[in-house]
């Protein structure tokens, strides 16, 4: 047999039309080839396998062999066989369903049918009985080639008959085995069909829109408006990522704008020559105890850092200082907004940052309500850059908005999004 089976070799299987050699070959083959029981199971479905493959175990089982003559039926039932031509006759009865069948019908009708008085003909067995006289009424060496003869021809006739029903019989028993496998496999085939038809649909391929690395996940927005990857957000932070996905810019804390208008002036004098502060300026805090930093002023002596409310009630004022940061020592209202100065001395006269000309230093420490909740979304989304920035800037919490951005940057280094989005929270500072 080929390395697989043929078209030919299908339709003669299908026909019933392989002999018994081949079907056992074919049979031995398909127990190894999944791929030729898959074509097979096509030709034929697997009802229909499983039936041709049933009527084949039949041919083989009956087509090889000589059925039982009908001298030989009426001698086995008159018992007036030997025991070699007895064993021989049932050896046949027990794999040919025909020779059985008609072995009862015979053994039913001569209960049932009255007596004949008739003239006894010699049986065989007695034909044969005289011939064996007549063999040994020979003498000489004439006799004894006679009956070696006759010995020699009754082993070469029951010797092989005996041996093809032996081999016939061992046929159908692999046969028989092969049936309870393919059963078998039919039944599993039948059980995997049923649990692939349970499994649902894939979903359909979207075209991408935009696809950008987010912590250990991918956000993806298709041309139809629909994002996958943040699934695990709350709705609306949901929406504020799609948003600034799809206008390339984060969101704006109205906030914001509070805090960059200007104000009253705070007390003090001060000069064109004046400083400027770093931060916090103009934007919102995470913590309530924040630093405060200034650049240097040349020839500075030492610093003063005062915090006011909106009231312009002294909060907190720090020592004399001779560097450029300050951490407030005591805790700020959450929620509420804060101003802030610096007051450099130099050469016995006092400078005060921020001057007339700049606006207010104003700050906004996050209340507790938001701060709690960032806190949250942070423990269960620490990487993820794009939502946290997304997050920072509807808050205005400026500082750690543009610290994710960078951080997206870097994970997305061939990213315009990323790009654009880092580009337009440099604008905001501005």
């Amino acid at each position: 047999m080929s390395a697989h089976l043929s078209n030919i070799e299908i339709t003669a299987y299908q026909q019933g039309k392989l002999a018994a050699k081949e079907l056992l070959a074919l049979d031995k083959h398909l127990a190894t080839c999944e791929q030729c029981r898959q074509q097979l199971s096509k030709a034929l479905g697997i009802k229909g396998w499983l039936t041709a493959l049933q009527e084949d175990l039949t041919a083989v089982a009956t087509d090889k062999l000589d059925h039982i003559a009908c001298e030989d039926f009426s001698a086995y039932v008159e018992e007036k066989m030997d025991e070699v031509e007895r064993e021989i006759v049932e050896s046949h009865l027990e794999i040919c369903m025909q020779c059985a069948e008609e072995l009862q019908a015979l053994q039913a009708f001569l209960l049932t049918k009255p007596a004949i008085i008739y003239t006894p003909q010699l049986t065989w067995k007695e034909r044969l009985t005289k011939g064996w006289q007549a063999i040994f009424s020979l003498r000489g060496a004439v006799g004894f080639a006679m009956l070696a003869l006759v010995m020699l021809c009754a082993g070469l006739t029951v010797l092989p008959l005996r041996k093809q029903v032996n081999d016939l019989a061992g046929q159908v028993e692999v046969l028989q085995t092969e049936n309870t496998r393919l059963r078998q496999d039919a039944q599993n085939a039948y059980a995997q069909l049923e649990k692939l038809q349970t499994l649902p649909s894939p979903p359909p391929q979207r075209e991408v829109l935009v696809s950008i690395k987010d912590g250990d996940k991918e956000v993806i927005l298709d041309k139809q408006g629909n994002l996958a990857g943040v699934e695990s957000l709350p709705p609306l932070y949901q929406q504020m990522v799609k948003t600034a996905i799809t206008k390339t810019q984060l969101p704006s804390a109205p906030v914001l704008d509070e805090l960059n208008g200007n104000s009253d002036t705070l007390m003090g004098d001060s000069d064109n020559s004046s400083f400027a502060l770093s931060s916090p300026v103009g934007s919102v805090v995470m913590t309530d105890c924040p630093i405060f930093r200034w650049q240097p002023m040349v020839g500075a002596e030492n610093y003063v850092v005062a915090i006011y409310d909106t009231n312009l009630q002294s909060v907190a004022k720090s020592e004399l200082l001779s560097v450029t940061e300050w951490q407030i020592p005591i805790r700020l209202a959450r929620g509420k907004v804060y101003l802030w100065q610096v007051k450099a001395q130099i050469r016995g006269k006092e400078v005060i940052a921020p001057g007339p000309a700049m606006p207010e230093a104003k700050f906004k420490v996050l209340a507790q309500a938001q701060f709690a909740e960032i806190l949250k979304i942070k423990k269960e989304h620490a990487n993820a850059h794009l939502t946290l920035a997304t997050i920072y800037a509807a808050q205005g919490l400026v500082n750690e908005t543009e610290k994710e951005l960078h951080l997206l940057r870097q994970a997305n280094p061939h990213s315009n999004l990323a790009a654009k989005l880092l580009l337009s929270m440099r604008k905001v500072r501005k």
